[in-house]
């Protein structure tokens, strides 16, 4: 319940705190409700557990049992009276996490719990308030019936120092040929058509105005390059956006903004964007396109590839994601 609270204000109360659950039924059903490790059934209890206070969740993980809230700042105007609290030591995936409540003079909040989230350098948060608030009103207008509801939050800063990178799950990364047959090595990281393919969260992988994706990765087996090969990769999507510069690659073609790999089959490529709104891959696919032919006809003149009994590649890398 750390950075939980309740709110009252003209004679009702806004946000409240649901209380304890009579603890002999839970006993009888076997719950361990006295041990307070981190994976206790105890933190399942739903009066207990984070879901029920009006604080703060990410990712849907639950605090650290032994983190805490410390109040780092007060404040004492009339106008503006209430305090802060430091809410970091809690989290898994946030590098800092402040909770600051103000209230005027007549006792009305001015900033409703307003919460700095800044997440770690290697994750990304999804976050959601948890909120008690009254549902119905009775004839003497007390409140008779409250209802849970959940807020959105928004993530009003970046890692404080450096850039996020997105997480990839590396089993999930498809490396086959594309629909061209053998003509290039496709590496697919999302692709809402066939499969899916959830490499990568995609909401995470959003890429705001002014920010670059570096997307990097190395082959590590499957491929022999030849001697002298200068092979070439893009990333494809099926983003439509100007501004968004870097890689769009055409299914015939390489572009100009494709980049070489190195003699060990890797490279960063990197995607930047200059436009005025965010790019949202979610509704297509995210591809990075290695060529294996110099012109393009599936003749693999550039380099050597293992195959499986239905002549599909079989190759392993590691890609990375970081956005700054």
């Amino acid at each position: 319940d750390a950075g939980s609270f309740v709110y009252e204000w003209g004679g009702m109360r806004w946000a409240l705190e649901l209380g304890s659950q009579s603890y002999h039924p839970l006993e009888a059903a076997g719950v361990d409700l006295w041990n307070m490790k981190q994976a206790s059934q105890r933190w399942d209890v739903f009066r207990l557990s984070l879901d029920s206070h009006n604080t703060i969740m990410v990712n849907d993980k639950r605090l650290k049992v032994d983190g805490s809230a410390p109040m780092i700042a007060t404040y004492t105007d009339p106008n503006h009276s209430g305090a802060k609290f430091d809410l970091s030591s809690l989290y898994f995936d946030l590098e800092r996490a402040v909770r600051t409540l103000i209230v005027d003079s007549k006792g009305k909040l001015t900033e409703f719990a307003t919460d700095e989230i800044v997440v770690t350098r290697a994750s990304v948060a999804d976050n959601e308030f948890f909120f008690s608030v009254p549902d119905e009103v009775n004839s003497v207008n007390q409140v008779s019936k409250y209802k849970f509801v959940k807020l959105n939050q928004k993530v009003v800063g970046g890692a404080a120092n450096g850039p996020v990178e997105v997480k990839v799950n590396q089993d999930l990364v498809q490396w086959n040929f594309g629909d061209t047959g053998g003509k290039a090595i496709r590496v697919t990281l999302y692709n809402t058509w066939s499969g899916p393919t959830d490499a990568i969260d995609i909401k995470a992988a959003k890429l705001k105005k002014g920010k670059t994706m570096k997307i990097s990765f190395k082959i590590n087996s499957g491929v022999t390059w030849n001697d002298g090969a200068e092979p070439l990769a893009m990333v494809r999507h099926n983003v439509e956006l100007d501004g968004l510069t870097g890689s769009n690659c055409a299914w015939d073609s390489f572009g100009d903004d494709a980049v070489k790999l190195n003699k060990d089959g890797e490279t960063t490529i990197s995607l930047v964007n200059n436009g005025t709104t965010a790019a949202d891959f979610s509704a297509g696919s995210l591809q990075i396109v290695i060529q294996i032919d110099s012109q393009y006809t599936a003749d693999h003149d550039l380099c050597e590839i293992e195959l499986d009994e239905e002549d599909e590649p079989v190759i392993t890398g590691e890609v990375k994601i970081v956005i700054e």
